[in-house]
């Protein structure tokens, strides 16, 4: 009864938001792990039985426990957004998470760049992986999930933010300044909008493959990676993606629907690593 009447108080409080798509004949959530409030326990989590696999699943739109009861994660951002872009080297330790754990959170946005994964065309940083997957374990040893997330801010270092790497990055070699940083440079910077603009085409970068091509062929190695990883919830697999130049002619409502079959092709890079894993998100839908 405690635990039924937990749950409920904490539909009502939570901040915890899941949106559910239909698309191309195939369920996705998509699923944004926010700071939330609610009455869930992190107690309960650690006492879930050590398995090797998840331990939750979803019942339509809900995450539900074994016993089919719903499960409202909460928690918060961690994302090291500059070289070498790992938790630990930002001084992320056992004592953060257990101050988490304390605290009753229960999960972790868990930022995971791109340019830290893939720095040169087609080559994989299994050592930065190595300690992305050492944060994840030592997060997992106070009971709190991992929801990785590809996250960018402004595209990636060209522009002074994060996410892409600069070989992935095609400006048509237009200015890269005046800048007037984060967000401003969003909607008054050309050449971050093109970039942008060249990733939704899909267009050619290095060795004359797709921009997007090689961004879901990391993404499906690193599913691949965290597959058995009982503590990895899911994937964010695009922060704050940006429509680019067309926002300037109030197209962003048709540019957001343009999104989805490049949201597609994600998706269905990380079932086929990682059916175990259920939950990826996007967060402007």
């Amino acid at each position: 009864m405690k635990s039924l009447l937990s749950s409920s108080l904490a539909i009502l409080t939570g901040l915890f938001v899941l949106a559910w798509s239909v698309s191309a004949g195939e369920n996705a959530i998509l699923a944004v792990v926010l700071l939330a409030l609610s009455t869930f326990d992190s107690r309960e989590a650690n006492a879930q039985p050590n398995l090797a696999e998840f331990p939750f699943h979803h019942a339509g739109q809900f995450i539900v426990d074994a016993s089919g009861r719903v499960v409202l994660f909460h928690g918060v951002n961690l994302v090291n957004k500059f070289p070498p872009y790992t938790p630990s080297a930002a001084g992320f330790q056992e004592v953060d998470a257990k101050l988490m754990a304390d605290a009753g959170w229960n999960v972790v946005r868990l930022g995971v760049p791109y340019s830290g994964v893939e720095p040169s065309p087609g080559n994989y940083d299994e050592s930065y992986l190595d300690r992305i997957e050492e944060s994840v374990a030592l997060l997992g040893r106070h009971g709190i999930f991992s929801l990785l997330d590809f996250h960018q801010d402004l595209y990636g270092p060209v522009f002074t933010g994060d996410g892409l790497p600069p070989w992935a990055t095609l400006t048509d070699n237009l200015p890269l300044k005046p800048s007037h940083g984060f967000p401003n440079d969003y909607f008054e910077l050309p050449a971050l909008q093109r970039a942008f603009d060249h990733f939704w085409k899909n267009s050619q970068g290095p060795g004359q493959v797709g921009l997007q091509d090689r961004y879901a062929a990391a993404w499906g190695r690193v599913a691949k990676r965290f597959a058995s990883n009982r503590w990895v919830m899911g994937y964010d697999l695009f922060n704050e993606p940006f429509p680019g130049q067309r926002l300037a002619s109030l197209q962003l409502h048709c540019r957001m629907r343009g999104f989805r079959p490049s949201l597609r092709r994600l998706h269905g890079e990380n079932r086929q690593s990682h059916c175990q894993h259920r939950f990826h998100s996007h967060d402007f839908l």
